[in-house]
């Protein structure tokens, strides 16, 4: 609950009048949320999420728990992540595998993920080991 009160003391904080309006962008070469939208190529997600992180740094991206994820926190931390797996070769046409409980640091995960260029291949903590084994070796990942 006291990630509640703290998302909740965030609210109070924004004076309501710009509660339904983002916040202005200042354009660093990757473009923004209304940008993909309007543009005509196909926009994946995980690009509608780095241009959230962009227009709204502060506000909170994650809840988990007692733990907030700002978007720049989200980015920052995939940001991490992701040079570590491209300094794995990571790139594309490269599986990783990802055995998260759900919570902060699986989106974390997924998202630096697809940074790298690759696609992630969900893996249970809860499923038995010899589904787990399958999983890993019939789906090619690293």
């Amino acid at each position: 609950m006291q990630a509640e009160a703290k998302l909740q003391n965030y609210i109070d904080l924004k004076d309501q009048s710009e509660l339904g309006r983002q916040p202005e962008f200042e354009n660093q070469g990757l473009p923004t949320q209304q940008a993909l939208i309007s543009d005509s190529q196909p926009v994946l997600p995980y690009q509608q999420i780095i241009a959230q992180c962009q227009e709204s740094a502060e506000s909170p991206a994650v809840l988990d728990g007692d733990k907030i994820l700002s978007y720049a926190q989200l980015d920052s931390d995939s940001n991490q992540l992701a040079n570590y797996l491209c300094a794995q070769n990571v790139s594309a046409n490269t599986l990783v595998g990802i055995m998260l409980n759900r919570g902060a640091d699986l989106l974390v995960a997924i998202l630096a993920v697809l940074k790298a260029g690759g696609g992630y291949v969900p893996m249970d903590p809860n499923y038995p080991t010899q589904r787990l084994s399958y999983m890993a070796e019939h789906s090619a990942m690293t």
